[in-house]
């Protein structure tokens, strides 16, 4: 229990704005278990709070290092990222971690983030495409892949991934809802 109430005061000093005695309370909560995330992501926090920005992510590139199947490191340093302006960065740390949990939702919606803030809109689409079928809303996930098609141009890679992506969702979609679908696509007046 003491470690437990010397963590939650550590983030009681870090709400309330008082960096210099939570980064003490973490810095013994780390000599004690330095195998423990949360007290790395509460330590990059307190950092980044403090102003201290090259020093928080600093502490999150490292702890990713250590732990780098940690989900909750791997979104809080990228949203830590996103807040301190580096979206490139954002983006390359989600890329990578999409393709090890192509499952995770909250990781294509940190990573349609990124590729928004970076410019890179087709990017952005597509994440946000594979979000929403995540999430269980494959009607948006295929209207979030057609928009991610319009910024594809020309690249003939791009467009047919995607075009295969909208016809798998398609494909998971009930029989009338098929068929809404392809008429909504339709021109106005043909069938």
């Amino acid at each position: 229990h003491q470690a437990a109430d010397q963590y939650g005061y550590a983030l009681a000093l870090l709400a309330t704005k008082r960096h210099e005695e939570a980064r003490r309370e973490t810095a013994q909560l780390l000599n004690a278990r330095k195998d423990y995330v949360p007290y790395h992501i509460l330590r990059a926090e307190i950092e980044l709070a403090a102003g201290n920005k090259p020093a928080g992510l600093k502490v999150y590139a490292d702890a990713g290092r250590q732990f780098p199947a940690s989900l909750a490191l791997i979104q809080r340093y990228a949203s830590a990222l996103l807040k301190t302006g580096q979206p490139v960065q954002a983006q390359q740390l989600l890329d990578k971690a999409v393709r090890e949990r192509p499952q995770e939702p909250a990781l294509y919606k940190l990573l349609a983030s990124a590729a928004g803030e970076s410019g890179k809109r087709m990017e952005a689409h597509r994440a946000y495409g594979e979000y929403y079928f995540l999430t269980g809303q494959p009607r948006a996930a295929i209207e979030q892949l057609e928009l991610a098609i319009r910024f594809a141009g020309s690249n003939f890679y791009y467009v047919s991934s995607l075009e295969a992506r909208i016809k798998e969702i398609r494909e998971t979609l009930p029989p009338a809802a098929k068929e809404s679908g392809r008429e909504r696509q339709s021109p106005p007046g043909r069938k």
